[in-house]
């Protein structure tokens, strides 16, 4: 009885010490390296849902389209993905943004046709180096949505990688 007494207490001190925020509830977000152990890689693997490529890329994309109810519904969801990376941006740290494509010859060889298959992936944790057209899984948060820049499709997916897993690991 004595012990339940005490509990309100513990929780109250918990939370004046910063401990009660959301993104501490959250135990599902890895928040460690960008390249994590294996036994981290297994929790990964059982708190994001696994999406493929063929989902995303599942319709014609068109500027100002509806997207599928299907593809809407993972918006703000935790997924792993593979895919190959496309550098865009590198830091003296490494690797800040690239693109997630579904097939390594996709855009340089003429493959790229539409924007849905691609994810503008954001990475704000220092140490990835990863190279050019690499396997990778990546697992973060995705935005579905079409963003615009001056009246142009900039990208329909993004993400920021909590975690990404090396294919040849």
């Amino acid at each position: 009885m004595r012990d339940r007494a005490f509990l309100p207490i513990a929780v109250l001190l918990l939370c004046l010490a910063g401990g009660c925020s959301r993104a501490a509830a959250d135990e599902t977000t890895y928040k460690g390296g960008i390249f994590p152990d294996a036994q981290t890689l297994a929790k990964l693997e059982k708190a994001y849902s696994p999406v493929r490529f063929n989902l995303l890329t599942s319709y014609e994309f068109q500027s100002g389209m509806k997207l599928p109810a299907e593809v809407r519904a993972l918006d703000g969801k935790k997924i792993a993905i593979d895919g190959f990376v496309m550098q865009t941006a590198n830091t003296k740290e490494g690797l800040s943004e690239f693109l997630l494509i579904n097939y390594f010859d996709g855009c340089c060889w003429g493959a790229f046709t539409s924007i849905n298959q691609a994810i503008t992936v954001a990475v704000d944790k220092p140490g990835a180096r990863i190279q050019e057209y690499e396997l990778v899984r990546v697992y973060g948060t995705l935005s579905v949505g079409e963003r615009l820049n001056a009246g142009q499709t900039v990208d329909v997916y993004r993400m920021t990688a909590d975690a990404i897993k090396r294919a040849s690991e």
